[in-house]
Protein backbone atom coordinates (compact mmCIF):
# COMPACT_ATOMS: atom_id res chain seq x y z
CA UNK A 1 0.00 0.00 0.00
CA UNK A 2 1.43 3.51 -1.05
CA UNK A 3 1.67 6.19 1.29
CA UNK A 4 -0.85 8.80 0.48
CA UNK A 5 0.25 12.04 0.76
CA UNK A 6 -2.44 15.06 2.75
CA UNK A 7 -2.98 18.34 1.25
CA UNK A 8 -4.79 21.20 2.98
CA UNK A 9 -5.94 23.97 0.40
CA UNK A 10 -5.88 27.24 1.72
CA UNK A 11 -9.74 27.73 1.15
CA UNK A 12 -10.01 25.26 3.75
CA UNK A 13 -8.41 27.31 6.45
CA UNK A 14 -10.47 30.61 5.16
CA UNK A 15 -13.65 28.58 5.52
CA UNK A 16 -12.34 27.21 9.59
CA UNK A 17 -11.79 31.09 9.66
CA UNK A 18 -15.33 32.38 8.76
CA UNK A 19 -17.24 29.20 10.62
CA UNK A 20 -15.41 30.25 13.68
CA UNK A 21 -16.10 33.84 13.93
CA UNK A 22 -19.94 32.79 12.95
CA UNK A 23 -19.71 30.18 16.07
CA UNK A 24 -19.84 27.19 14.01
CA UNK A 25 -16.14 25.78 13.92
CA UNK A 26 -17.29 22.38 15.40
CA UNK A 27 -19.87 21.95 12.42
CA UNK A 28 -17.08 22.77 10.21
CA UNK A 29 -14.76 20.25 11.72
CA UNK A 30 -17.11 17.45 11.82
CA UNK A 31 -17.87 18.13 8.30
CA UNK A 32 -14.54 17.85 7.37
CA UNK A 33 -13.83 14.65 9.48
CA UNK A 34 -16.76 12.77 7.29
CA UNK A 35 -15.35 14.03 4.22
CA UNK A 36 -11.86 13.19 5.41
CA UNK A 37 -13.53 9.56 6.12
CA UNK A 38 -15.35 9.48 2.93
CA UNK A 39 -11.90 9.88 0.91
CA UNK A 40 -9.94 7.30 3.32
CA UNK A 41 -12.73 4.58 2.31
CA UNK A 42 -12.35 5.34 -1.51
CA UNK A 43 -8.01 4.55 -0.48
CA UNK A 44 -8.39 1.63 1.37
CA UNK A 45 -10.56 0.10 -1.14
CA UNK A 46 -8.70 1.50 -4.27
CA UNK A 47 -5.40 -0.25 -2.59
CA UNK A 48 -6.78 -3.42 -1.89
CA UNK A 49 -7.37 -3.55 -5.40
CA UNK A 50 -4.69 -2.96 -6.51
CA UNK A 51 -5.13 0.95 -7.50
CA UNK A 52 -2.48 3.60 -7.50
CA UNK A 53 -3.09 6.61 -4.84
CA UNK A 54 -0.63 9.28 -4.66
CA UNK A 55 -2.63 12.57 -3.27
CA UNK A 56 -6.08 13.70 -0.84
CA UNK A 57 -6.86 17.50 -0.79
CA UNK A 58 -8.71 18.93 1.31
CA UNK A 59 -10.61 22.05 0.83
CA UNK A 60 -13.44 24.17 1.72
CA UNK A 61 -15.22 22.77 -1.55
CA UNK A 62 -14.27 19.13 -0.33
CA UNK A 63 -11.72 16.26 -0.02
CA UNK A 64 -10.55 14.56 -3.53
CA UNK A 65 -8.55 11.78 -3.58
CA UNK A 66 -5.69 12.26 -6.95
CA UNK A 67 -4.38 9.30 -8.08
CA UNK A 68 -3.42 7.26 -11.66
CA UNK A 69 -6.76 5.92 -12.24
CA UNK A 70 -6.87 4.26 -15.60
CA UNK A 71 -8.74 1.12 -17.44
CA UNK A 72 -10.48 0.01 -14.15
CA UNK A 73 -13.20 -2.43 -14.76
CA UNK A 74 -16.80 -1.86 -13.86
CA UNK A 75 -16.93 -3.95 -10.94
CA UNK A 76 -13.37 -2.20 -9.20
CA UNK A 77 -15.12 1.47 -10.34
CA UNK A 78 -18.63 0.64 -8.41
CA UNK A 79 -17.03 -1.16 -4.99
CA UNK A 80 -14.59 1.97 -5.22
CA UNK A 81 -16.98 4.56 -5.97
CA UNK A 82 -19.50 2.92 -3.49
CA UNK A 83 -16.67 2.57 -0.45
CA UNK A 84 -17.14 6.18 0.45
CA UNK A 85 -20.68 6.78 1.11
CA UNK A 86 -21.13 3.09 2.53
CA UNK A 87 -17.83 4.57 5.02
CA UNK A 88 -20.12 7.84 6.11
CA UNK A 89 -23.31 5.15 6.79
CA UNK A 90 -20.97 3.38 9.09
CA UNK A 91 -20.15 6.23 10.83
CA UNK A 92 -23.44 7.87 11.13
CA UNK A 93 -25.11 4.49 12.59
CA UNK A 94 -22.37 4.15 15.31
CA UNK A 95 -22.49 7.30 16.75
CA UNK A 96 -26.31 7.21 16.94
CA UNK A 97 -25.83 4.22 18.25
CA UNK A 98 -23.68 6.19 21.08
CA UNK A 99 -26.92 8.25 21.60
CA UNK A 100 -28.58 5.16 22.95
CA UNK A 101 -25.83 4.26 25.10
CA UNK A 102 -24.99 7.33 26.36
CA UNK A 103 -27.13 9.96 25.50
CA UNK A 104 -25.22 12.95 26.65
CA UNK A 105 -22.96 12.26 23.40
CA UNK A 106 -25.41 13.75 20.98
CA UNK A 107 -24.53 17.14 21.44
CA UNK A 108 -20.83 16.17 20.60
CA UNK A 109 -21.79 13.96 17.68
CA UNK A 110 -25.07 15.15 16.20
CA UNK A 111 -23.27 17.51 13.45
CA UNK A 112 -20.95 14.84 12.00
CA UNK A 113 -23.86 12.46 12.14
CA UNK A 114 -25.64 14.90 9.62
CA UNK A 115 -22.16 15.48 8.09
CA UNK A 116 -21.75 11.81 7.48
CA UNK A 117 -25.50 11.66 6.37
CA UNK A 118 -25.26 14.33 3.67
CA UNK A 119 -21.89 13.50 2.60
CA UNK A 120 -23.20 9.84 1.39
CA UNK A 121 -27.00 11.23 0.23
CA UNK A 122 -25.34 13.52 -1.98
CA UNK A 123 -22.61 11.53 -3.43
CA UNK A 124 -24.51 8.84 -4.09
CA UNK A 125 -26.93 10.94 -6.87
CA UNK A 126 -26.50 9.62 -10.05
CA UNK A 127 -24.45 12.38 -11.41
CA UNK A 128 -20.84 12.45 -12.45
CA UNK A 129 -18.12 13.31 -11.31
CA UNK A 130 -20.02 12.30 -7.90
CA UNK A 131 -19.37 8.23 -6.70
CA UNK A 132 -23.31 8.02 -8.07
CA UNK A 133 -22.34 9.20 -11.58
CA UNK A 134 -19.00 6.90 -11.43
CA UNK A 135 -21.54 4.10 -10.59
CA UNK A 136 -24.06 4.50 -12.74
CA UNK A 137 -21.26 5.05 -15.81
CA UNK A 138 -19.97 2.08 -14.96
CA UNK A 139 -22.93 -0.15 -14.77
CA UNK A 140 -24.37 1.53 -18.07
CA UNK A 141 -20.64 0.04 -19.58
CA UNK A 142 -21.77 -3.15 -19.53
CA UNK A 143 -24.56 -2.26 -22.01
CA UNK A 144 -22.54 0.12 -24.23
CA UNK A 145 -19.58 2.40 -24.97
CA UNK A 146 -18.25 4.54 -22.02
CA UNK A 147 -18.73 7.73 -24.17
CA UNK A 148 -22.57 6.96 -24.67
CA UNK A 149 -22.49 6.02 -20.54
CA UNK A 150 -21.02 9.56 -19.56
CA UNK A 151 -23.63 11.14 -22.23
CA UNK A 152 -26.63 9.64 -20.63
CA UNK A 153 -24.93 10.20 -16.97
CA UNK A 154 -24.62 13.89 -17.75
CA UNK A 155 -27.92 14.40 -19.71
CA UNK A 156 -29.31 13.68 -16.83
CA UNK A 157 -27.21 15.89 -14.79
CA UNK A 158 -28.04 19.05 -16.71
CA UNK A 159 -31.88 18.23 -16.64
CA UNK A 160 -31.31 17.90 -12.48
CA UNK A 161 -29.66 21.58 -12.39
CA UNK A 162 -32.31 23.01 -14.75
CA UNK A 163 -34.88 21.91 -12.20
CA UNK A 164 -32.73 23.13 -9.65
CA UNK A 165 -32.50 26.70 -11.45
CA UNK A 166 -36.48 26.32 -12.03
CA UNK A 167 -36.92 25.47 -8.26
CA UNK A 168 -34.58 28.31 -7.39
CA UNK A 169 -36.63 30.77 -9.25
CA UNK A 170 -39.89 30.10 -8.28
CA UNK A 171 -38.60 30.67 -4.70
CA UNK A 172 -37.16 34.09 -5.37
CA UNK A 173 -40.62 35.15 -6.20
CA UNK A 174 -41.97 33.24 -2.99
CA UNK A 175 -39.71 35.28 -0.96
CA UNK A 176 -37.02 32.34 -0.18
CA UNK A 177 -33.39 32.92 -1.21
CA UNK A 178 -31.99 29.23 -1.83
CA UNK A 179 -28.14 30.22 -2.41
CA UNK A 180 -27.11 26.58 -2.12
CA UNK A 181 -29.47 24.87 -4.47
CA UNK A 182 -28.19 27.16 -7.23
CA UNK A 183 -24.46 26.56 -6.11
CA UNK A 184 -25.35 22.81 -6.37
CA UNK A 185 -26.92 23.34 -10.03
CA UNK A 186 -23.82 25.56 -11.10
CA UNK A 187 -21.14 22.52 -9.88
CA UNK A 188 -23.88 19.80 -12.11
CA UNK A 189 -23.26 22.65 -14.97
CA UNK A 190 -19.69 22.04 -14.57
CA UNK A 191 -19.75 18.24 -14.20
CA UNK A 192 -21.70 17.52 -17.11
CA UNK A 193 -19.41 19.66 -19.79
CA UNK A 194 -16.03 18.72 -18.09
CA UNK A 195 -14.06 16.66 -20.14
CA UNK A 196 -13.51 13.13 -18.30
CA UNK A 197 -9.97 12.33 -17.36
CA UNK A 198 -8.32 8.68 -16.84
CA UNK A 199 -10.10 6.81 -13.87
CA UNK A 200 -7.76 3.86 -12.75
CA UNK A 201 -4.42 2.15 -13.21
CA UNK A 202 -3.32 -0.72 -11.39
CA UNK A 203 -0.66 -1.33 -8.83
CA UNK A 204 2.16 -4.36 -9.87
CA UNK A 205 0.35 -7.46 -8.04
CA UNK A 206 4.07 -8.77 -7.65
CA UNK A 207 4.47 -6.40 -5.07
CA UNK A 208 2.04 -7.57 -2.43
CA UNK A 209 2.13 -11.13 -3.94
CA UNK A 210 4.12 -12.79 -1.31
CA UNK A 211 1.46 -11.58 1.32
CA UNK A 212 -1.65 -12.62 -0.50
CA UNK A 213 -0.13 -15.96 -0.98
CA UNK A 214 -0.68 -16.72 2.31
CA UNK A 215 -4.02 -16.68 1.86
CA UNK A 216 -4.33 -18.47 -1.07
CA UNK A 217 -5.21 -16.09 -4.45
CA UNK A 218 -7.72 -17.04 -7.61
CA UNK A 219 -6.00 -17.54 -10.78
CA UNK A 220 -8.06 -16.75 -14.15
CA UNK A 221 -7.59 -17.04 -18.04
CA UNK A 222 -9.05 -14.34 -20.10
CA UNK A 223 -9.10 -15.13 -23.38
CA UNK A 224 -9.44 -12.96 -26.77
CA UNK A 225 -8.58 -12.61 -30.25
CA UNK A 226 -5.43 -10.91 -32.15
CA UNK A 227 -7.19 -7.18 -31.91
CA UNK A 228 -7.17 -6.99 -28.03
CA UNK A 229 -5.24 -4.34 -26.31
CA UNK A 230 -3.52 -3.56 -23.04
CA UNK A 231 -6.34 -1.90 -22.07
CA UNK A 232 -9.21 -4.24 -23.11
CA UNK A 233 -7.26 -6.87 -20.79
CA UNK A 234 -6.65 -4.71 -18.02
CA UNK A 235 -10.79 -3.34 -17.86
CA UNK A 236 -11.43 -7.54 -17.04
CA UNK A 237 -9.17 -7.56 -14.72
CA UNK A 238 -11.24 -7.41 -11.16
CA UNK A 239 -9.67 -6.98 -7.96
CA UNK A 240 -6.73 -9.08 -6.43
CA UNK A 241 -6.64 -12.47 -8.75
CA UNK A 242 -4.19 -13.42 -11.09
CA UNK A 243 -4.62 -13.57 -14.76
CA UNK A 244 -3.16 -15.44 -17.78
CA UNK A 245 -3.84 -14.25 -21.01
CA UNK A 246 -4.38 -16.51 -24.21
CA UNK A 247 -4.62 -14.96 -27.44
CA UNK A 248 -6.17 -16.96 -30.24
CA UNK A 249 -6.65 -16.56 -34.28
CA UNK A 250 -9.03 -18.44 -36.57
CA UNK A 251 -9.57 -21.19 -33.59
CA UNK A 252 -5.40 -21.39 -33.24
CA UNK A 253 -3.69 -20.43 -30.20
CA UNK A 254 -1.03 -18.04 -31.25
CA UNK A 255 0.18 -16.58 -27.95
CA UNK A 256 -0.17 -17.37 -24.38
CA UNK A 257 0.86 -14.65 -21.54
CA UNK A 258 1.28 -15.90 -17.92
CA UNK A 259 0.03 -13.55 -15.01
CA UNK A 260 3.96 -12.22 -14.33
CA UNK A 261 4.54 -11.55 -17.62
CA UNK A 262 1.08 -9.52 -17.78
CA UNK A 263 1.89 -7.75 -14.85
CA UNK A 264 4.96 -6.22 -16.16
CA UNK A 265 3.10 -5.37 -19.78
CA UNK A 266 0.23 -3.35 -17.54
CA UNK A 267 2.80 -1.21 -16.04
CA UNK A 268 5.06 -0.69 -19.15
CA UNK A 269 3.11 -0.90 -22.27
CA UNK A 270 0.78 1.63 -23.41
CA UNK A 271 -2.94 1.33 -23.27
CA UNK A 272 -3.39 0.61 -27.19
CA UNK A 273 -0.81 -1.18 -27.59
CA UNK A 274 -1.86 -4.96 -29.28
CA UNK A 275 -0.89 -7.89 -26.69
CA UNK A 276 -0.09 -9.64 -30.24
CA UNK A 277 2.53 -7.64 -31.27
CA UNK A 278 4.12 -7.24 -27.63
CA UNK A 279 7.07 -8.71 -26.83
CA UNK A 280 6.83 -10.44 -23.21
CA UNK A 281 9.25 -10.10 -21.00
CA UNK A 282 11.06 -12.87 -18.79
Amino acid sequence: MERLRLNFHFSFFVALAIYALLGQAMDFVSYALAMVLHEIAHYLVASRLFYRCRQMQISCFGAVLYGDFQDAGSTDVVLIALAGPVANMLFALLAVAFWWIFPSTYYFTSSFVWGNVSMAVVNLMPVYPLDGGRVAVALLQRFTSKKRSLRIVRTFALALAAALILVFVVALFCGELLLSMVIFAIFLLCSAFAKGKTAFQRLSFLQNFSKRMVRGVEKKTLVFDVNATVSSVAKRMVGGSLYDVEIWHQGKLVKRISFCQLDKLLQTSHPNDRLVELSCPS
